[in-house]
């Protein structure tokens, strides 16, 4: 009887170390991912300097197909990346902060604009605009997503782009 428990003991430890050790590469392989997927849509919009004003997606009839966003939603179709479930329960705000607007595909941007002296002054005349993008790590297994769909904010990746210069003669809107 002795050794029945002991064989059942051992099982249960080998099953706990799979399942630790498989939560943590599938963690690993979503964290690389969302970091993938956010150094993209910063590299497409440093490309197309800037993000247009007023656009949140290319679903609209009157966006070109070769726009920011519409180059942003086709390269999240590629690497099947949304996290729109994420966004939609407010995961665009982290402990008040405000991370951007909620993007078409489940990622967050935010447009900072610089002024002359290199502020953020609404009224100056601006120079530039950083863009800050923040995408998540999705965890797609039911009984941890019910888990940590509250703690989605923990596992966000952030990022800004360059400068994007302006010709200066734009007033901030």
């Amino acid at each position: 009887m002795r050794d029945a428990v002991g064989g059942a003991m051992t099982i249960q430890i080998i099953i706990f170390f799979l399942v630790v050790i498989n939560g943590y590469l599938a963690f690993t392989i979503n964290y690389t991912k969302a970091f993938r997927v956010k150094n993209e849509i910063i590299s497409i919009i440093e490309r197309n300097e800037g993000f247009p004003e007023g656009q949140v997606g290319c679903s609209s009839g009157s966006v070109a197909a070769t726009s920011t966003a519409c180059q942003i939603e086709e390269f999240l179709r590629e690497v099947s990346y949304n996290a729109e479930d994420y966004t939609d329960s407010g995961a665009c705000t982290r402990n008040g902060e405000y991370l951007g607007d909620p993007m078409p595909g489940g990622y967050c941007l935010l447009r900072q604009k610089v002024d002359q002296a290199g502020n953020s002054d609404p009224n100056a005349t601006y120079m530039g605009s950083y863009y800050k993008v923040t995408t998540f790590v999705k965890i797609d297994i039911p009984i941890i997503n019910n888990l940590f769909r509250s703690l989605s904010n923990l596992f966000a990746v952030t990022g800004e782009t360059k400068l994007i210069y302006s010709s200066g003669t734009t007033q901030a809107q």
